[in-house]
């Protein structure tokens, strides 16, 4: 990898692509959320470097806050990845499965209908979520296997255990 003038920003990268290579990243939100920061950070020290003088020194300060924020939710994220791997050892230890079973997981149900804008099928998000709150529109990718596709779906920020299935 090429290194650039922000040597923050490829530590950033690099960790991503390490939390990244854990298993069964595809089941956690922190994934999401830390990707986001990192390319805030990324978004920050590239203002950074297009300004001079006071300017300059301000957003470099807000640029290095949003490094730190990064790393914060890099290391959540990696952190639960390795936890909810660990919780899955242990139950397969003892001769028994995941259960497939969500009903006892924490959080509210939730689900909403999409249709893939590549192929046309609908299909159903299913997610569960903390709290009711603010809502964001997430790309999800259709569930159908011959299908590269994704639809444009809203739900709630805090959700988790997003799934997508035929209808």
């Amino acid at each position: 990898m090429q290194q650039s003038v922000w040597p923050e920003l490829d530590e950033l990268k690099q960790e991503l692509e390490r939390v990244c290579e854990l298993p069964r990243t595809g089941d956690e939100p922190l994934l999401t959320t830390a990707s986001l920061a990192v390319t805030q950070a990324t978004t920050a020290l590239t203002r950074t470097a297009q300004l001079r003088g006071r300017e300059a020194e301000q957003a470099r300060a807000a640029a290095l806050s949003a490094v730190e924020k990064a790393r914060l939710a890099l290391s959540q994220a990696r952190t639960a990845i390795l936890a909810a791997e660990n919780r899955r050892q242990q139950v397969q230890r003892r001769g028994g499965t995941p259960p497939t079973e969500d009903s006892d997981k924490p959080g509210l149900a939730g689900h909403v209908e999409a249709t893939c804008t590549a192929c046309g099928r609908p299909f159903v998000v299913r997610y569960r979520y903390a709290k009711a709150d603010a809502t964001t529109v997430f790309p999800v990718s259709c569930p159908e296997p011959a299908c590269d596709g994704t639809a444009n779906v809203e739900y709630p920020t805090t959700a988790f255990q997003v799934e997508a299935s035929p209808r």
